[in-house]
C-alpha cells in the first residue's frame, strides 16, 4: 500500500514538474535577458537593448497580443496603443533605444532597460484577469512558439540530410 502511495506521489511530482517547466524556463530566459551588464557601464550594448526588446516582444505574445511588424520605432508606436499611458511611453522609449543601438554611430546611454521592460510588462497585465496572467506566466505562448520553430528547423535539417544522403548514394 505504501508503495502505491509513493508511486502516486512520485507521478504527481513528475506531472507538476512537467507542467511548471515552460514557465520556469521562460522565467530563466527573462532573468538572463535582463541581467545587468558587468562592470556597471553607463553605455548599454546593442545585445542588452536587443535582449530587452526580445523580452518585450515575447511578453506581448505571452499575454495574447499580436506583435506588429515594421521598424522598431513603428512597432513601438503601434504596440503602445494597446498599453496604458506609462507603459506605452516606456515601450516608445525602448523602441528608440533599439533604433539608436542598431543605427547610431555613438554609443547608447540608456535608462534602466529592466525598469522599462517591467513597466511594459505591468501594462500588459493590467486588463488581464488572474487566469490569463497565470497562463501567461506558467504556460507562455512564446515558449511554445519557439519550441515549434526549433522542431520545425530540426525536421527541415533532417529532410535536408536525407536528400543529401540520397544524392551521395547515386
Amino acid at each position: 500500500m505504501f508503495a502505491r502511495i509513493g508511486v502516486a506521489i512520485g507521478l504527481l511530482a513528475l506531472v507538476t514538474g512537467l507542467l511548471a517547466l515552460p514557465g520556469l524556463l521562460r522565467h530563466r530566459q527573462r532573468r538572463r535577458r535582463l541581467a545587468p551588464p558587468d562592470g556597471g557601464d553607463v553605455e548599454v550594448s546593442q545585445q542588452a537593448v536587443d535582449a530587452a526588446w526580445s523580452e518585450v516582444r515575447d511578453s506581448f505574445v505571452d499575454y495574447g497580443y499580436t506583435w506588429p511588424s515594421g521598424s522598431p520605432r513603428a512597432v513601438g508606436r503601434q504596440a503602445a496603443q494597446v498599453l496604458p499611458e506609462d507603459a506605452g511611453r516606456a515601450l516608445v522609449i525602448l523602441s528608440r533605444q533599439v533604433e539608436r543601438s542598431r543605427y547610431a554611430l555613438a554609443a547608447v546611454h540608456s535608462a534602466d532597460l529592466s525598469a522599462l521592460v517591467g513597466t511594459v510588462r505591468d501594462g500588459l497585465r493590467t486588463d488581464k484577469g488572474w487566469d490569463a496572467r497565470l497562463i501567461s506566466e506558467w504556460w507562455p505562448r512564446s515558449w511554445w512558439r519557439a519550441l515549434g520553430q526549433a522542431l520545425a528547423w530540426q525536421a527541415l535539417w533532417a529532410r535536408a540530410k536525407a536528400v543529401i544522403a540520397g544524392w551521395r548514394a547515386r
